[in-house]
């Protein structure tokens, strides 16, 4: 977002799209598409509803969900073996 001259109005935003996205870069990217399509011309600060819009946009919300799905399973099958 730096080289688009944009920022976050608050840096624990970004650390939220960490957390949400389990850190992998196809949701971060999905994501921060969102983003930009919901950006206005002139915007550059990026807000927390900004973030709140992309995260839960359907294409985004249903590549989460299947995220975090697959997380969850992958934890009880290392509990189980």
């Amino acid at each position: 977002m730096q080289t688009l001259r944009l920022e976050y109005a608050n840096p624990a935003l970004v650390d939220d799209l960490l957390e949400t996205t389990g850190q992998r870069a196809n949701l971060i990217a999905l994501v921060c598409h969102q983003i930009l399509t919901q950006l206005q011309p002139n915007q550059r600060i990026i807000e927390a509803g900004d973030m709140h819009q992309a995260l839960y946009h359907d294409k985004t919300f249903n590549a989460l969900k299947g995220w975090q799905i697959w997380a969850m399973m992958s934890r009880l099958v290392r509990w189980t073996a």
